[in-house]
C-alpha cells in the first residue's frame, strides 16, 4: 500500500470555486472510467463458467471499490476546500479589540 501525503495548492481566494470545479471535472473522468470497469466486470461475470473466472471478477471488484474510495476521498477534500472558502467569505474578519484604558487611582492612605 502506498503512503498518503498531503499536497498544498496556492491560489487566489477568488479562484477557489474555479479550482474546485477543475478538481471535480477530473473526478468525473475518473468516475466514468470506474463505471466502464464495472461494466466490464459485469459482462465477465455474466459470461463466467468457472470458479477461476469468479475469482478474477472478485479481484476486479476489489480494484473497482478501491477506485471508488479514492474518488470519494477526493470529493471529501473538495468539500473541505469549499466549506473553508464559504466560512472565510461569510464570516467577517475579526477586528482586534481596542486597547483597554485603565484608570490608575493613587491611594495615599
Amino acid at each position: 500500500m502506498s503512503k498518503e501525503v498531503n499536497i498544498t495548492l496556492k491560489t487566489s481566494l477568488d479562484d477557489i470555486p474555479d479550482e474546485a470545479a477543475e478538481l471535480l471535472e477530473v473526478l468525473v473522468l475518473k468516475l466514468s472510467d470506474e463505471l466502464s470497469n464495472l461494466k466490464v466486470i459485469t459482462n465477465n461475470l455474466a459470461k463466467s463458467k468457472s470458479m477461476s473466472d469468479h475469482g478474477h471478477c472478485l479481484v476486479d471488484m476489489e480494484s473497482f471499490r478501491r477506485g471508488l474510495y479514492k474518488i470519494d476521498s477526493r470529493v471529501g477534500d473538495v468539500m473541505g476546500i469549499l466549506a473553508a472558502y464559504q466560512r472565510h467569505i461569510t464570516v467577517p474578519a475579526q477586528q482586534p479589540a481596542p486597547p483597554v484604558e485603565e484608570e490608575i487611582v493613587a491611594n495615599y492612605d
